[in-house]
């Protein structure tokens, strides 16, 4: 029945590599630093195409949306660092007790 053909399903996904993928992206750290890694990208595109456009053809309504987009990343990119700081710090908090509590048995 249905059951029988999920499981394949999720057999099969497992094989391909699929199910690894959605295990590793489940940690918000690494998915916090996967979304800054990829505005960076964004924006460093964006800022080239500007720039082209802007020699090409000046200040016109496509430079201005461009201009506007990188912003957009910007900014969302300063929130995203401290969240990023924070869970690290976290982290290391919890690996800093790990530690402490080793040393006191």
């Amino acid at each position: 029945g249905i059951g029988e053909c999920l499981t394949r399903l999720e057999k099969i996904a497992e094989e391909c590599g699929e199910k690894q993928a959605q295990a590793v992206e489940k940690d918000e750290f690494l998915r916090v630093k996967q979304r800054l890694y990829v505005l960076l990208e964004e924006t460093r595109d964006h800022i080239h195409e500007r720039s082209t456009l802007l020699k090409r053809r000046g200040n016109c309504h496509e430079t201005i949306t461009k201009g506007h987009s990188i912003r957009q990343n910007l900014d969302e990119m300063r929130k995203c660092l401290p969240r990023l700081q924070e869970l690290h710090r976290k982290a290391q908090n919890k690996r800093g007790a790990a530690k402490r509590k080793e040393e006191l048995q």
